[in-house]
């Protein structure tokens, strides 16, 4: 009997043996690959008034306006030079008159997106206020020849009935970001 239980024992084992060095194959057999991760980081992005070839220093400038009994608009057109009409006020030439430019610098040929505020922003002199609206740009999305691309600005100006005179003054905030 002890015998018996001997070669059981020795066939058991032998055969866990096999169970296991089979398993290993098949193991053995799996096959797979490699995948490569991968990143670019990008060169900052930035956007800065622009002056060079600005006859208004770069700024969103209306220009002289004679304010009169009635409340009126003047706006700036970005495109071309900056072309500004008139609604109820008038204007002289006497202060250049045009579109904000702005430059954004960035890696070569990647595209960006420009983002204008989408309220009114108040411009001062003294206490006296005026408001400016309606931003407008020539470029929706540009491309960075060359790392650099210029852009123009243009907006409506608000003017009250009898505004006071003054110069009037505020900012804006532009932002770039990249596509």
């Amino acid at each position: 009997m002890i015998a018996n239980f001997r070669n059981w024992l020795i066939f058991n084992f032998r055969l866990q043996a096999a169970l296991f060095a089979f398993g290993s194959d098949a193991q053995a057999t799996v096959v797979g690959d490699n995948g490569t991760a991968t990143a670019t980081i990008a060169g900052a992005i930035s956007v800065a008034k622009y002056e060079t070839g600005s006859t208004t220093g770069g700024d969103l400038a209306f220009g002289n306006i004679i304010a009169g009994p009635s409340s009126g608009t003047v706006t700036i057109n970005p495109f071309g030079s900056g072309s500004r009409s008139f609604t109820t006020v008038s204007g002289t030439n006497l202060l250049p008159f045009g579109p904000a430019q702005f430059q954004v610098t960035g890696d070569a040929n990647a595209n960006y997106t420009v983002s204008l505020p989408s309220s009114d922003i108040t411009i001062y002199s003294d206490t006296n206020t005026m408001t400016v609206d309606s931003f407008t740009k020539t470029v929706t999305t540009g491309t960075l020849t060359n790392g650099t691309d210029v852009f123009r600005v243009g907006g409506t100006l608000h003017v009250g009935a009898n505004q006071p005179s003054g110069t009037y003054s505020g900012t804006f905030n532009v932002t770039a970001a990249y596509n």
